[in-house]
């Protein structure tokens, strides 16, 4: 049983008030993810993959090689568990095996020019829809998102996401 840490809203088991300070923020975030899912969406399922293919895809992707052990980390599941993912993967023309040169008993895992083709694919429709959205805002709306945006990133970077903070006020 995993036993949680966390707290500052009560889904996380803080006080109310944290609640009612991040709902906006949490709503907002989830309006972005689902215009996005329903854009691209149909098009992944046209793929016939699973969402675990697709979450390898993207890991793959943004480590540009990684073994299978590593693969398992990033994910979060057994060493096993990504054997057949990575089969399926590889069958379909997305990744390939490549043997480390230095150690033969290391084995990559990377994209295929077909894999590279689908995920940067999928990823430069979402850019290009969220680069329209940007534009549309006012050069001061950008600023202050950048600013939201970098000061949110460095916070569950440093780990500050575990602990609410104290001096935010309450609304």
């Amino acid at each position: 049983m995993v036993k949680s840490t966390q707290t500052g809203c009560p889904a996380l088991g803080g006080p109310p008030e944290a609640d009612e300070r991040i709902q906006p923020v949490v709503s907002a975030v989830k309006r972005i993810r689902s215009v996005m899912l329903a854009h691209l969406a149909p098009r992944w399922l046209e793929l016939n993959l699973t969402m675990a293919q697709v979450h390898v895809l993207h890991v793959v992707r943004r480590l540009d090689r990684i073994s299978g052990r590593q693969l398992a980390g990033e994910l979060g599941v057994s060493p096993a568990a990504v054997v057949s993912v990575c089969d399926r993967l590889e069958q379909q023309g997305y990744i390939e095996r490549v043997r480390d040169r230095d150690d033969r008993r290391i084995l990559w895992l990377q994209l295929t020019p077909a894999g590279l083709e689908l995920v940067d694919g999928f990823a430069g429709e979402g850019s290009t829809r969220m680069l329209r959205a940007l534009l549309s805002l006012t050069d001061e709306d950008r600023e202050a998102l950048v600013h939201s945006l970098e000061m949110l990133a460095a916070a569950m970077e440093s780990g500050q996401d575990a602990e609410p903070s104290a001096a935010a006020p309450a609304t």
